[in-house]
């Protein structure tokens, strides 16, 4: 990759940053109070993305950015009134942003109208400007009676630093920028050159002054220089003032004394040091090199009997601080591809807006927990599922203003986003407060597609996720929203691809929640070594409540449920592991142990297992390639001596049974296999 293909990468992973952080920061100008600190952080998102698509020559996105910016400085200056329509009409616009990156990224051209009307909307954001710059009271403002504007002229000294280049920004479009505000000269000092043979492309030793006659005002000049001051120092003083204390004001609020400049550069150094691009694949390169590790150290550890221990006590020290550090950069690695959701959540309101417009309802979005991290490989694949819930939430949920009013809710409905971290999972949730589901309809339309048999008896939960079913949907007619059965059945499916599970709550008239609990990372995890038969097998500790040890006689027999026992005064529901997985029948022993998992919904199962064997960190290999889908089983792992031992999934152990069992041995075969390859 050439250089200039470095920078240009570099730009449009700045764009995608910035978009992701316009949209929350608009939508946050809804509110009440100061809205001054919203508008701040809107308008340097544009002014950066404008910035650096003058370097690259993005003509449309330059005159649309810059329009963008006018509208907001409008707002800024308070010479337009927001509202929530001008709001709408900033985020209409920041869509029409992003598109005209994507474009630029892609290289193509959108049709020539294509911003047009934004750009209306913006231009009639801005007009405010115009018209106020006109009154009697702007000649205290520096301007005549007339409304005419005095120029002035500006001495402007720009000392960037050796980095600036580094930083994505170019000298040459920063004086472009100015010399589109009034008469602009420029005379570069060359002290600072070194030899050519000691010359870096990269670097800057060319400091500049320039001289600036125009009718903008010093805010306006130092918004161009606005990211640029970071790592230069920039000092604006007005030759035309005849105050001499403001002059020096306005030199001293640009120009600090030498110990504050000193102070100044070290924070700026920080700064500019404080983060690094790293492809993900050089990322994940690294993260398998230390889970070979990780493997690697177990089967020393393996290997290690308790007489060698006893007699080096030495080496069992350096062991165990190979284990501790071992675990800090596996940790630290991980955090590497850990990223908040917020890229994935910015992008939402969005699409609210597009459904609920499309069939004329009043959406309003809440996002919460924006800056929960979770693995960046899972990340990428959320957006579609969300998409889907989110449509599906407005089209099925969210209810005309009309209805809404007469039932005595507001007008507009409220979509809430939420991420939280809870135990080993990231769960997510999306909720409205809409109609909520109407199960009659749904297990209807279920008994008429022949989903479910007539005669079924199913719970208010089991009904609420029929809708998962494929081809299943209760609309009446056929949209572009819904009707057509696909969407929830394509979440679930994504959402299992990776590791996680998705269930819906919902209660008539009040809203529906759907819930996605997500492993925090796909790539390693702390797990429960247990036996069933002469078979290990791991439990995700995440899953684990609790261990005990029962007697045979405290387990019962329930009808309509099976075995179950008691815990604190709870009946929970026993499962045989090894009886469930075809190893043998039904264990006879007197003294049992068992694992008691929590799942997905809350609950809690009881597994019997033959032995516990410890806990410990593995490394997850993915067997679908081998083995395809295989009911209660999550993965692999390599154990410490060698060994294949299947990961259990807690979730779906309830629901196996005598015509899903599988032959063990054989899919572990497979399973070694597939790690040999």
């Amino acid at each position: 990759m050439t250089s200039l293909e470095q920078f240009r990468s570099t730009f449009f992973q700045e764009c995608d940053e910035q978009i992701a952080a316009l949209e929350p920061v608009l939508s946050m100008l809804v509110g009440t109070g100061d809205q001054s600190e919203a508008l701040n952080a809107a308008f340097r998102a544009i002014h950066s993305i404008k910035g650096g698509a003058g370097m690259f020559g993005f003509k449309r996105l330059i005159e649309f950015s810059h329009a963008f910016e006018s509208a907001l400085e409008a707002l800024r200056s308070g010479a337009a009134h927001l509202d929530a329509e001008r709001v709408e009409k900033l985020l209409l616009a920041s869509d029409v942003l992003a598109d005209l990156v994507e474009a630029a990224r892609r290289n193509v051209e959108l049709p020539e109208r294509y911003e047009f009307l934004a750009r209306q909307d913006l231009a009639l954001i801005s007009g405010a400007k115009s018209e106020r710059d006109q009154k009697p009271e702007s000649a205290a403002l520096g301007q005549e009676a007339t409304g005419s504007v005095v120029p002035k002229t500006y001495e402007i000294i720009f000392k960037p630093e050796a980095g600036l280049l580094r930083r994505g920004i170019e000298p040459l479009t920063l004086f472009r920028n100015l010399s589109e505000l009034g008469e602009l000269t420029a005379c570069a000092d060359t002290e600072g050159l070194p030899p050519l043979a000691d010359l870096d492309p990269l670097s800057l030793y060319i400091s500049w002054r320039l001289t600036l006659t125009t009718t903008a005002s010093v805010k306006d000049i130092r918004n161009i220089f606005e990211f640029a001051t970071d790592s230069a120092a920039l000092q604006i003083i007005c030759r035309d003032d005849a105050d001499q204390e403001t002059r020096q004001a306005e030199a001293g609020k640009r120009t600090p004394s030498a110990p504050a400049t000193a102070k100044a550069q070290s924070i700026r150094h920080e700064r500019t040091i404080s983060s690094i691009r790293v492809d993900l694949d050089r990322v994940d390169r690294l993260v398998d090199l230390i889970g070979e590790m990780t493997i690697a150290q177990s089967m020393v550890l393996q290997h290690l009997d308790q007489a060698a221990i006893d007699t080096d006590p030495l080496l069992y020290r350096a062991l165990s601080q190979l284990q501790q550090l071992t675990r800090g950069l596996q940790d630290g690695v991980m955090s590497i591809r850990a990223q908040p959701v917020r890229s994935v959540f910015a992008r939402m309101p969005s699409v609210a807006r597009e459904v609920a417009q499309a069939i004329n309802r009043r959406v309003s979005v809440e996002l919460i927990g924006e800056e929960t991290e979770i693995d960046k490989t899972i990340i990428e694949q959320l957006s579609d599922p969300l998409i889907h819930i989110i449509r599906n939430a407005i089209g099925h949920g969210i209810e005309q203003a009309d209805e809404r009013r007469r039932l005595g809710k507001p007008e507009t409905g409220l979509v809430r986003l939420s991420a939280a971290q809870r135990g080993g999972c990231i769960v997510i949730e999306v909720s409205d407060d809409g109609r909520g589901i109407d199960r009659e309809a749904v297990l209807k339309r279920a008994i008429e597609q022949a989903q479910i048999a007539t005669d079924a008896i199913l719970t208010d939960e089991e009904i609420d996720n029929l809708i998962f079913l494929p081809g299943l949907s209760t609309a009446q007619e056929v949209s572009d929203i819904s009707g057509r059965g696909v969407g929830m059945d394509v979440v679930q499916r994504n959402i299992q691809a990776i590791g996680g599970r998705v269930y819906i709550q919902s209660e008539w008239g009040v809203g529906t929640t759907t819930t996605i609990q997500l492993p925090l990372t796909l790539a390693v995890l702390d797990g429960m070594l247990v036996r069933a038969g002469k078979e290990a097998y791991l439990i995700p500790l995440s899953n684990v409540a609790e261990c005990m040890i029962l007697s045979r006689h405290q387990i019962n027999k329930l009808a309509g449920t099976g075995d179950v026992i008691s815990i604190r005064g709870r009946h929970v529901r026993a499962v045989d592991l090894a009886s469930q997985l075809g190893l043998r029948q039904t264990s006879t022993q007197d003294i049992l142990q068992v694992v008691v998992v929590r799942t997905e919904t809350g609950g809690l199962i009881g597994v019997i297992v033959d032995e516990i064997l410890g806990s410990q960190q593995i490394v997850i290999k993915s067997i679908k390639g081998a083995c395809g889908e295989l009911q209660g089983i999550a993965g692999a792992t390599i154990l410490g001596d060698g060994s294949i031992a299947l990961i259990l999934d807690v979730n779906q152990l309830s629901a196996i049974n005598s015509n899903s069992r599988f032959p063990p041995k054989q899919h572990l075969a497979k399973a070694s296999e597939t790690h040999a390859a």
